[in-house]
C-alpha cells in the first residue's frame, strides 16, 4: 500500500524572503539537516542580503533548490510502507490487518519471511490468516514450503485446504503427488476435490493419472467431469464416465511403456 504526505508551501514574499509562518516543507526535512537551519533558510528574520538565493533575481535557483527538497522530502518521507511497518502490522490483533501484511510481504519475494508465513498457520490464527499465509507460502518454489502446504491439506478449514492444493500444484514432486492423492480420497468438500484435480493436471506426470480415473466416479457431476477433463488434457484420450475403457487404457499405456 503506497502512502503520499502531502506538503504545502506557504506563499512567500521574495521582496523580503518572509512568511507569515514555517511551510508544510520544513517538518519532514527538518529531521534530515535540522529544524533551525531549515526555518533560517526559508523563514528569515531580515531581508536576505544581495546575490542571496533568496532575492528575487536568484528565483530560478531557488524554486530549483525549493524543488529538490520537495522531493527529497517525498522520497523520505511519503513512499511506501516499510517493511518494517509490515512486520509490526503481522502481528495485530486485526486479521484483515494481518491478512493484508502477509499479502505485501509475500509480494517482496523475500524468503527471510518464510517463518513468519508459517507461523501464521498456527491453530489459534484463523481461518482468514491461515489462508492468506498458505497463499503466501505458494508464491516461493523453495523446497522449505513443501512441508507447511502439505500439512496445510489437512487444515479444517476448507479454504486453507484449497489454497494448498492449488499451491502444491506447483511443485511435480513425488512426495506431493503422494500427498495430493491422499488428501482427494477422503476429502468430502467439493471445491477442494476440483483444486486438487486442478493440481494433478497441472503437474501432469504419469503418477497423476490414476487418481484421476478413480475420481471419475465420483457422485459429484461437476467434480467427475473435472477428472475427465483433465484425463482427455493429460493423455489426448477421452472416454467419458467409461471406468472400463479408462482403465483398459491406462493398463495398456503401462504396458507399453515398460
Amino acid at each position: 500500500m503506497t502512502k503520499f504526505v502531502i506538503i504545502q508551501v506557504q506563499p512567500m514574499d521574495f521582496n523580503s524572503g518572509q512568511t507569515t509562518k514555517p511551510c508544510g516543507l520544513c517538518p519532514p526535512l527538518a529531521g534530515v539537516w535540522g529544524w533551525k537551519s531549515i526555518s533560517e533558510r526559508l523563514h528569515p528574520l531580515d531581508p536576505p542580503p544581495a546575490g542571496d538565493i533568496r532575492r528575487p533575481e536568484q528565483l530560478p535557483k531557488f524554486l530549483e533548490c525549493l524543488l529538490g527538497m520537495l522531493f527529497l522530502g517525498v522520497s523520505l518521507f511519503g513512499c511506501a510502507s516499510s517493511e518494517y511497518d509490515l512486520l509490526l502490522q503481522a502481528k495485530s490483533k486485526n486479521a484483515v490487518e494481518r491478512q493484508q501484511a502477509l499479502i505485501e510481504l509475500s509480494q517482496t519475494g523475500d524468503v527471510r519471511y518464510l517463518p513468519l508465513f508459517v507461523a501464521a498457520l498456527s491453530p489459534e490464527q484463523p481461518a482468514l490468516v491461515r489462508a492468506t499465509a498458505v497463499e503466501s507460502l505458494g508464491q516461493f518454489r523453495e523446497k522449505e514450503v513443501l512441508e507447511p502446504l502439505t500439512i496445510a491439506l489437512s487444515d479444517p478449514s476448507h479454504y486453507v485446504r484449497m489454497e494448498s492444493a492449488e499451491a502444491l500444484g506447483n511443485f511435480p514432486e513425488p512426495s506431493v503427488i503422494a500427498a495430493l492423492t491422499a488428501r482427494l480420497e477422503v476429502e468430502d468438500h467439493i471445491w477442494v476435490k476440483q483444486k486438487i484435480i486442478q493440481a494433478l493436471r497441472l503437474i501432469g506426470t504419469d503418477d497423476c493419472i490414476e487418481p484421476l480415473i478413480k475420481v471419475i466416479a465420483d457422485p459429484n457431476e461437476s467434480v467427475s467431469k473435472n477428472a475427465q477433463l483433465a484425463l482427455r488434457s493429460m493423455t489426448g484420450h477421452y472416454y467419458g464416465k467409461n471406468l472400463d475403457q479408462w482403465n483398459r487404457w491406462w493398463t495398456n499405456y503401462k504396458v507399453r511403456k515398460n
